[in-house]
């Protein structure tokens, strides 16, 4: 797993708050067209989620199971159906002050797609989700 930490101009749980709102992904994160919930637990909180990676007929569709760790304030992810998409992930968040935080967000994707005829091998940098999620919470 590759891993990016970026300091972000809010409160811990705040940010907390957004990391775990699944359904505002597409809002922040650029990989993200779609988020359909399949399941929450009885607080609510989307445990499994159909994504629509990229767009138009070059989409890829998978489906994520979240683990929340409130009192750590971690959020993991991993795959549950995909035909072309490995994933996995967490994201934490220490605070540092007031309005203050820390975000460390890590993952390991690869994903497959068609381009030029041939199948391709893509990892996803961390350092630009975890850049993107800064700027959307702040």
């Amino acid at each position: 797993m590759r891993y990016a930490e970026v300091e972000i101009a809010a409160d811990a749980a705040h940010c907390y708050r957004l990391l775990c709102d699944i359904e505002s992904l597409p809002r922040w994160l650029d990989s993200v067209a779609d988020v359909q919930v399949l399941e929450r637990d009885e607080k609510g909180r989307v445990t499994v989620a159909r994504f629509i990676s990229g767009h138009g007929s070059a989409g890829i569709s998978y489906e994520l199971v979240y683990d929340y760790d409130e009192p750590h304030r971690l959020l993991r992810w991993h795959i549950r159906e995909s035909t072309l998409r490995e994933l996995e992930g967490e994201a934490s968040l220490e605070p540092l002050g007031p309005n203050r935080c820390r975000l460390r967000y890590g993952i390991h994707s690869s994903t497959l797609s068609f381009r030029d005829g041939k199948l391709h091998l893509a990892d996803e940098p961390p350092e630009q989700a975890a850049e993107h999620f800064r700027r959307w919470a702040e």
